[in-house]
């Protein structure tokens, strides 16, 4: 299983919104996921004014129970935070894996709004999970045809997009991913946010498309819960998240 968090952090708390990935890994975990992925900025909230100040190390001690957590539970954490870049800050993943690693992965295609502020990475990652390699996307770049033809090209069975996105910005990615995921015959799965940063509310609506363009499974726009997606990329679930 691959699963999507549908998370609504709290700006600039980090402690506490990694307290909550913790939660939401154990619940992915008991659910026999081998992979959760988070919506953009997680460990932050997406906070672009905030984020040179915000900037994690990817062995920032913080991240320790996140390590611990995928070692506990047996699953792989992509986890969404502003790490330094050579001159601004960069919109990052960090995998933790069972085994131990920290992958880092960057987002590469900024909106205009985000130059301000950040600066882009320059590689494309696939990550083995079980039997899929897993293509991350972050949010604008999500959109991007030519950053998921590279990514298919190079391997990936399954795009993982980690978004914070509005009601128009999600409806937008839901027509795109589904007409995507025909084109290139892949399966995709999207972790959206819910509540409140930057002056924007975000609009959840975390879901899953198979291969041949269709919703799977499908959060509503403001609970807190989890998508997940079976390996073979033809059924999902989705469920709303209410307990500790």
């Amino acid at each position: 299983m691959i699963a999507a968090a549908q998370y609504r952090a709290e700006p600039a708390n980090v402690a506490a919104n990694i307290a909550r990935h913790v939660m939401f890994a154990r619940h992915a975990a008991s659910r026999a996921a081998e992979l959760i992925v988070f919506p953009e900025l997680s460990i932050t909230a997406y906070e672009p004014t905030q984020a040179a100040e915000l900037c994690l190390s990817h062995t920032d001690p913080r991240l320790t129970a996140l390590r611990d957590a995928s070692r506990r539970y047996q699953i792989t954490i992509a986890a969404g935070l502003p790490t330094r870049g050579a001159h601004k800050p960069r919109i990052s993943q960090l995998f933790f894996t069972p085994a131990g690693s920290r992958v880092l992965y960057s987002k590469q295609i900024l909106h205009a709004d985000e130059l301000a502020f950040f600066e882009p990475g320059c590689e494309h990652m696939n990550m083995p999970i079980g039997t899929q390699r897993v293509a991350p996307a972050i949010c604008y770049e999500a959109l991007s045809t030519e950053h998921a033809a590279e990514a298919v090209a190079a391997g990936a069975t399954l795009y993982a997009a980690s978004v914070a996105k509005n009601d128009v910005g999600v409806a937008r990615a839901h027509a795109h991913f589904a007409q995507l995921s025909r084109s290139h015959s892949v399966a995709i799965i999207m972790a959206n946010a819910t509540g409140d940063s930057d002056g924007t509310t975000h609009a959840g609506r975390s879901a899953t498309w198979g291969r041949d363009g269709e919703l799977l499974a499908s959060l509503d726009d403001q609970c807190e819960g989890l998508v997940l997606l079976d390996p073979d990329g033809n059924s999902a679930e989705a469920f709303e998240l209410t307990g500790p």
